[in-house]
């Protein structure tokens, strides 16, 4: 296997540090962010891709390798030593899929390929491998001939607020923007396990729709923790009126840059709005991975 030789060519794309115009490289997820890295700069974490050419040594051009252990093990040297400068051992990360196939304006597939958050710079190399094994066999699962993948690995915020805006109202089509929040990181949320606050924003005006609340999950050094919330916080909006004008004018701007209306996983950490995600709202409601 080429492994050393093709890591130090194209194995690891830095989002934002290289310019990438070929979306099979990296995955759609990783390419949205990288097309938003001009007008966002300061606003998506640091991040980078393991390129789909790389996975296609170890996994084959169909995602068929049996034996991708054995490979993986063969090149895990070479991966963790490109991957290093991208990696500080006090920082966590997420560690996600980055497919061709998913986050477009027709599919999205949300939720079909794991995800790890709170990941080690010291583990970040095995998640790499445990989100492309899984994510290869859940493809030849579902069918999907196009097999084209990359894993993304992003900074994670230690977020006191976060959640999905959506441009566009995605059920009922309206002309508003619509805002679920909730205290602390959004992953339970999103997958249905948490309810939201949510706000609506459109023209002339806006509403909010408030839940009760009782916990969140923190992000600390060593990992991702539930803590309850103070009775005083349970029934506070999880946003201000500032933060919900800077989520707005935010995704709009993202929606005018991409030319479609979109889906945006954002976070809030020290008063500082950061994008993690952003893709084409399909055709029914949907939620971030």
């Amino acid at each position: 296997m080429k492994y050393t030789a093709m890591v130090g060519s194209a194995a690891i794309i830095g989002i934002g540090e290289t310019e990438v115009n070929d979306q099979t490289l990296i995955g759609a997820k990783a390419y949205n962010l990288a097309r938003l890295m001009p007008v966002l700069p300061q606003s998506i974490p640091a991040c980078f891709a393991v390129s789909s050419i790389f996975l296609a040594e170890i996994f084959g051009d169909q995602g068929q390798e049996a034996d991708s252990y054995v490979n993986f093990g063969n090149m895990r040297h070479a991966l963790a030593t490109q991957i290093a400068p991208w990696l500080c051992e006090t920082k966590l990360y997420a560690v996600r899929s980055s497919s061709v196939v998913e986050d477009g304006r027709v599919n999205s597939y949300a939720g079909l390929f794991d995800t790890f958050l709170g990941v080690a710079a010291t583990d970040v190399a095995e998640r790499i491998h445990n989100c492309a094994t899984s994510a290869f066999c859940k493809m030849r699962a579902q069918g999907i001939s196009n097999r084209q993948f990359s894993v993304m690995v992003q900074e994670m915020v230690p977020a006191s607020t976060a959640g999905v805006a959506f441009s566009k109202n995605p059920v009922t089509r309206a002309d508003e923007i619509v805002i679920n929040s909730v205290f602390g990181l959004s992953d339970h949320m999103v997958d249905g396990r948490q309810s939201a606050d949510t706000f609506y924003v459109f023209e002339g005006g806006s509403k909010s729709a408030l839940r009760a609340k009782t916990s969140m999950r923190i992000l600390e050094r060593a990992g991702i923790r539930r803590v309850f919330l103070p009775r005083a916080l349970r029934d506070v909006p999880t946003l201000s009126t500032a933060d919900i004008g800077k989520i707005s004018t935010t995704v709009k701007k993202i929606a005018a840059h991409l030319d479609t209306p979109v889906d945006v996983e954002w976070a809030i950490s020290k008063e500082r709005l950061y994008v993690l995600q952003a893709r084409p709202i399909t055709q029914a409601l949907t939620c971030s991975t």
